[in-house]
């Protein structure tokens, strides 16, 4: 029987760059809704760096209340390659009831080789249609998370 062979990571919380800069973003844009039904929402993930990111994994959760009820979503997870420098990408679509809740967005990824991470709080609650304006690279109108 061979020996089993694990390369060791010497990653630590040191090694990660927290980001709070206004250069990884989340934009929300509502899609047209048929017969007065609650409009869904395209979530989009924005790069204004100068430099590519890598291996970006986004981790969404999402709890509040909602009409007296206690609500909480699962987990979920998106995996998008790459994202060019200066652009955007779709990664998910949500029901217009997530939004009224209080979603944590922990957004993690490769720039070069340094390991980076960002993690944005979304509370939009019922004012969501007083926020909306047009968001930069999609020309959309739709709200803006920094």
């Amino acid at each position: 029987m061979l020996p089993l062979v694990c390369k060791r990571f010497e990653f630590m919380r040191k090694d990660i760059d927290i980001h709070d800069d206004l250069y990884l973003a989340l934009g929300f844009v509502p899609m047209p809704a048929e017969d007065g039904a609650q409009p869904q929402w395209e979530a989009y993930v924005f790069n204004a760096k100068k430099t590519e990111l890598k291996h970006i994994i986004i981790n969404v959760s999402a709890i509040g209340v909602i009409d007296g009820v206690e609500k909480e979503t699962a987990t979920m997870r998106f995996y998008l390659e790459k994202l060019e420098a200066e652009s955007c990408k779709k990664f998910e679509v949500l029901m217009h009831e997530t939004l009224l809740l209080d979603n944590t967005y922990w957004i993690s990824f490769y720039e070069e080789d340094q390991i980076g991470e960002k993690k944005l709080h979304v509370q939009l609650g019922h004012r969501w249609s007083d926020d909306l304006s047009i968001l930069p690279l999609i020309d959309k109108a739709g709200i803006f998370c920094v």
